[in-house]
């Protein structure tokens, strides 16, 4: 009895601690088989759900992978129909289980049919992805929420439920949870394409500098050129580029390849920023984005220049 009473003592201390500290209080029940982390994933979303844990699993298992600390040393890349909940609560975990968050601007997520997680070690360039396995998608799609009258007549609750579902999720084995590639081969293939994309892009600047907008036009991709009339592009050009002078110099300053991109159908791009600096303009960023037409050759599918 002595020991049930010191108990229900100390909970109430660690509960009045935390209503102290002036953080919210999340709707938790810890059981005995939870592991510790759980606890902080929880604290961050406010309950616990599927969606949220899951995210914190791959988060996890691609932290280990890439074997990166977390927090400084993570970049965190998502794809999949994250625009809203419960999906979107995958975000959370991963925040918490990378420290990869959305204020440092080190996870950015992407809108996509199929869920994917891209993990890189800033330090040592190390990247995997991760993709579900089918038995984690099965339990993220298993949620069947119940009428109001479902716990009355002995039905689990919606709460219920999603708890259950989220504490399966904790116990699968990493092996069930997500399949991870290290993309060396990948990467290789990659490697090719910044490569054909970053020659594309530098051809088609010299027409740019020699002021032919037109014939920038003319041999864009077909993206580009859907989406804006040779003669709009031709003024906006002129608008952007005159007023800078010759161009001076310029050197590739990143590259990254994408299968996606917000607002453009999906594809294989390459997002190519340069350090340019002009005539009347020492130090400008150019992002120019080159993506694989259907003809098998890279074009240019869009520019911008600050």
């Amino acid at each position: 009895m002595n020991r049930y009473f010191s108990f229900i003592v100390l909970y109430g201390l660690v509960n009045l601690c935390h209503a102290e500290d002036g953080l919210p209080q999340p709707h938790y029940h810890r059981q005995a088989a939870d592991p510790a982390w759980l606890a902080t994933v929880v604290q961050f979303h406010g309950h616990l759900g599927p969606s949220v844990v899951a995210g914190a699993r791959m988060g996890m298992i691609g932290l280990r992978a890439v074997e990166a600390k977390g927090y400084f040393d993570v970049e965190v890349t998502c794809e999949g129909p994250l625009a809203k909940p419960p999906q979107s609560c995958f975000l959370d975990g991963v925040q918490v289980a990378t420290g990869a968050t959305l204020g440092k601007r080190t996870l950015e997520w992407v809108q996509a049919d199929r869920l994917t997680m891209r993990i890189k070690n800033t330090g040592t360039g190390k990247i995997v992805v991760l993709r579900p396995t089918p038995a984690l998608l099965e339990l993220l799609a298993s949620f069947k929420p119940q009428p109001k009258a479902g716990a009355e007549s002995g039905h689990k609750t919606d709460d219920e439920q999603l708890e259950a579902i989220a504490r399966k999720i904790v116990a699968m084995p990493d092996k069930e949870i997500a399949v991870v590639a290290l993309p060396a081969p990948a990467a290789e293939r990659h490697d090719e394409a910044e490569k054909q994309a970053v020659a594309a892009a530098e051809s088609w600047l010299v027409l740019v500098d020699d002021g032919k907008y037109g014939d920038g036009w003319d041999v864009a991709a077909e993206y580009l050129k859907n989406a804006v009339t040779k003669d709009a592009f031709e003024k906006s050009m002129q608008a952007a580029r005159k007023p800078l002078g010759k161009m001076k110099s310029r050197e590739v300053k990143s590259k990254d390849y994408r299968t996606s991109l917000p607002g453009a159908p999906d594809g294989k791009y390459v997002v190519i920023q340069f350090e340019t600096s002009f005539e009347n303009k020492t130090a400008a960023i150019e992002t120019i984005t080159p993506m694989l037409d259907k003809d098998g050759k890279w074009r240019v599918s869009g520019y911008f220049i600050r």
